[in-house]
Order: structure tokens, then sequence, then C-alpha cells
């Protein structure tokens, strides 16, 4: 036989040894209990493992694009899973325990409670500073009762004495009443110190007691001969949120509206302060927002 014969053959022969291999064929001799599976994977089991692979790339990929409602929703259900699992609920809140029982809420009770808790003295005849936060509760609660009843006289009675005995009670409300009175250098100065009361202690904007400020002192500069336009200057300090000092003050409000997350307060507090400054332009497009927002009502 030619020498190019005999290679041909053996090339031929090799050529049919690897595609049979590949395909798993079994009349080719292997091993005693090896499959030609096992050694070669089969073609199909590749396809599945990348179809695999996209699949989960896939469901990483919607994981990834969840809407804010979307998460907190599968967040939520984890929770609960959670609850479930561990046998855990909140009394008075959740009861994710199948025959678990809530808890009333007695508001009066916790009231009582809470009255009870601030009393540190055997003698309630004499207010001291064991039983001051008492008595704050107590007229205050007295206040804001009178006040609902637009009772303003003895509302105001009631929130003097919480002054008298807790000189820095955070109490926005007496600010707002001083408004109701037409006393508005009063309401001014009142809501200044609640406002920087309230952001001291939670450190977050006071938009509330701020945006009444405001009300205040356009009362104030209205009534005044020049109307808006008098300068802040012309203001008492005392009618101002306190600042540290060496803040420009024109700054320090600009952040402070910033950092209000509630849009609705945040575009009001930009009205007022646009309405102070005697800036018709930024008025008339923190109106057009507002209205844009929560419609002609």
């Amino acid at each position: 036989m030619p020498f190019v014969s005999l290679v041909f053959i053996v090339l031929v022969f090799s050529t049919t040894v690897d595609f049979s291999t590949a395909l798993g064929s079994s009349q080719w001799n292997l091993p005693s209990g090896t499959s030609t599976r096992a050694r070669h994977p089969n073609i199909i089991d590749r396809i599945k493992l990348n179809s695999s692979s996209d699949s989960n790339d896939e469901t990483q990929s919607k994981q990834q694009h969840l809407s804010a409602s979307q998460t907190e929703r599968r967040d939520e259900e984890n929770r609960r899973k959670g609850r479930l699992e561990e046998g855990f609920a909140t009394p008075g809140l959740s009861s994710a325990i199948p025959g678990a029982r809530d808890y009333a809420i007695n508001v009066a009770k916790t009231e009582k409670e809470y009255l009870q808790s601030l009393s540190g003295s055997d003698d309630d005849s004499v207010i001291d500073e064991n039983n001051a936060d008492k008595y704050a509760a107590i007229w205050t609660e007295e206040g804001l009762a009178h006040f609902r009843m637009m009772h303003f006289q003895e509302a105001s009675e009631s929130f003097q004495k919480v002054y008298e005995v807790k000189p820095e009670a955070y109490l926005w409300q007496d600010g707002l009443l001083k408004y109701y009175l037409e006393d508005y250098h009063g309401a001014a100065e009142s809501l200044a110190k609640n406002a920087f009361r309230y952001e001291s202690r939670f450190m977050e904007s006071a938009s509330e007691e701020r945006i009444w400020r405001d009300a205040a002192e356009l009362k104030i500069l209205n009534s005044l001969k020049g109307g808006r336009k008098k300068k802040n200057k012309e203001i008492p300090a005392a009618m101002k949120v306190p600042l540290e000092e060496g803040v420009d003050e024109e700054q320090a409000e600009k952040d402070n509206i910033a950092n209000e997350r509630r849009k609705v307060f945040r575009l009001a507090r930009q009205l007022f302060s646009n309405s102070l400054h005697n800036n018709p332009a930024g008025v008339a497009l923190n109106r057009a927002q507002l209205q844009a927002l929560c419609g002609d009502s």
C-alpha cells in the first residue's frame, strides 16, 4: 500500500474516533462504570447550563431595577415571613402568630401612668423641680383643650403657666395662639424660640414653626410704613430663629429650606421666604408649583 494512502486511512480513523467520542457513542470501549456523559458532557447539558446562567443574570437585573414601592413591598413580605418563622410579634401592632392577642390601646391609662411617672414629689401642693414636668404636661393639655374650643384667653393663661414652671418648654402652639390674638411680635418670638428648640433636639427643619413665624413677620411689615420694602434688619433679633455667631442668615435659611424633605412644605417655605425678600418672580413661581402639585383647592 502506498505511503500516502496509509496516512489518509490513519487520519480518517482518528477523526472518526474523535467525533464519535464527542457525541457519546457507545460503540467505543470505555473503562467499566464510566459513561461517555461523564467523560464528555453532552451538548444539550451545556446549552441548559448556559440558559440557566442567562436566567440568573436576568433575575438579578430585575432585582436591581425594583421601584421604591416594589422594594418596600418585598422588604415587608420578608419581615412578615421572619415574624412567622421566629414566632415573634409586636404586641398592639401585629399578630403574625396565629391565635396571638393584640393588647388594647388605652390612651387614658397610658396618659395617667405617664403623669404619675413625672411626679417625683410627695407634696403636689408645692411646685418644684421634682414635679415641674408633671404640671407642665397638665397645663399644656389644658391649654390645648381651650385652644381647640377657641377659648384663646384661657388657652393663653394655661400656656403662660407652662412657661413659668418650664421656661424652655417646646410649645409651638403658643406662637400660633399669639398669632390668632394678633400679637404678631409675640407670635414671631415664640415661634422662633420653638423652631430653635425643635431643630436643636431633632436635627430636622422646623418648617411649620418657621412658616408661621414668617407669616407673623409679614403681618408686621405690612403694618409698617413702606410695607415689605422695609429692611430685615429693622426686625428685632428676638423675632428671628437664633443662629451661631458668624453664620450668614440668608445662606442658613436656604440650607434649612433645602433640608426639608416634604415637598409641599419646602415650596411653602420658599413662598414665604420670597415674600419676605420682596421677590415677586419667586412668589409667582412657588405659587405655580404648589398649584401644580396640590391643585386649585
